[in-house]
């Protein structure tokens, strides 16, 4: 993309500010995992430091689940009821909305730790919602070596949803020509 994404303007704030904003209205608690050093922004979120921030999305969701876990959300402290469940996306995901997130929550069942929303060509581990209780088991896929998180959802009992209308909602922008056709 040739800048920090996050910083983009998006419909009169940047795309960090816009997923926060649209986030908040769906979730108790909000996280942004950044780039370790990196200026963010005051959205309200809580900041979470990526110290390893090239080696891809993996590290940032072990980051982000433990820091969640960590909080307290695992027994209630940060979520209503005592849910047990982060939901994850991009930055670069400017079209989700609540009722995706909301599709996903519907699909949750006890026996499984991950529910991903699929486009109806890919699964989307950046669409998705995580049990917290994976922040150990991410945290060692990474110490190993892994780096891919769509192998790390498929070591683990998941399931994919197919949610009408979120085609749309999974377009991610990464590349100028994206940028520019999404905000034309």
């Amino acid at each position: 993309m040739g800048q920090d994404k996050a910083t983009l303007p998006w419909r009169g704030s940047t795309m960090l500010e816009h997923s926060v904003t649209m986030l908040k209205s769906a979730c108790p608690r909000v996280y942004v995992v950044t780039a370790d050093g990196r200026a963010v922004p005051e959205t309200g979120a809580t900041i979470v430091s990526d110290t390893l921030s090239d080696y891809g999305p993996l590290h940032g969701l072990a980051r982000g689940l433990r820091a969640a876990y960590d909080d307290g959300a695992h027994d209630g402290g940060a979520h209503d009821g005592g849910a047990q469940w982060a939901f994850v996306c991009a930055v670069d995901m400017p079209f989700l909305e609540p009722s995706l997130i909301d599709a996903l929550v519907t699909a949750i069942e006890p026996s499984i730790d991950i529910v991903a929303a699929h486009d109806g060509t890919f699964p989307q581990p950046l669409a998705a919602i995580y049990k917290l209780t994976l922040a150990e088991s991410a945290e060692n896929a990474v110490s190993s070596g892994m780096r891919s998180l769509n192998n790390f959802v498929t070591q683990h009992q998941h399931k994919y949803v197919m949610v009408p209308g979120a085609e749309s909602q999974l377009r991610n922008l990464n590349t100028p020509d994206d940028y520019r056709d999404a905000r034309s």
